[in-house]
């Protein structure tokens, strides 16, 4: 039965078509990822070339504390709840140049309304990469978002 089945002409083009999909799927996915990659290092580039407003040449903070600053921000906002006073505690120490490093290191981790997304949500159209200024945006209120102003532009940001 199953050799009848395989044997079918229909049945041959749906595999055909499902194995050309998966290739494409897989294919598309590794491009993503290059030219994503890519883009982040022109992206960062662009960021550590800009000048910061407090005229700060280098971080203060080593890299490790950085990047722990910047995971730190993105667990307080992934899920329920912003944890806006941990976010603006976290930053308001930090001098310009220090803001870019955790802004680069943040990356653009999948936001959705929901929480954290994840690609199930990206291929329904309710999750999409967003920087860390755009998470701000999105999670906090004018207030809040007043409030953290000063210390985003010490690092060239607008909000």
């Amino acid at each position: 039965m199953i050799g009848t089945l395989v044997n079918n002409k229909y049945v041959q083009i749906g595999l055909g078509v499902a194995v050309i999909i998966i290739v494409l799927m897989v294919f598309k996915g590794r491009l993503s990822k290059l030219f994503g990659s890519i883009k982040n290092k022109v992206e960062e580039q662009q960021v550590r070339n800009h000048s910061t407003r407090d005229g700060s040449k280098k971080p203060s903070q080593p890299d490790r504390v950085l990047q722990g600053i910047s995971e730190s921000i993105y667990k307080e906002m992934k899920w329920v709840g912003d944890g806006f006073d941990d976010v603006y505690a976290a930053l308001k120490p930090l001098n310009g140049r220090d803001i870019q490093e955790v802004y680069i290191n943040f990356g653009t981790p999948l936001y959705s309304y929901y929480g954290a997304g994840n690609k199930l949500l990206q291929w329904f159209g309710q999750a999409e990469p967003l920087d860390m200024i755009g998470w701000f945006k999105e999670e906090y209120n004018t207030r809040e978002l007043k409030k953290l102003a000063p210390i985003l532009e010490r690092g060239g940001f607008n909000l």
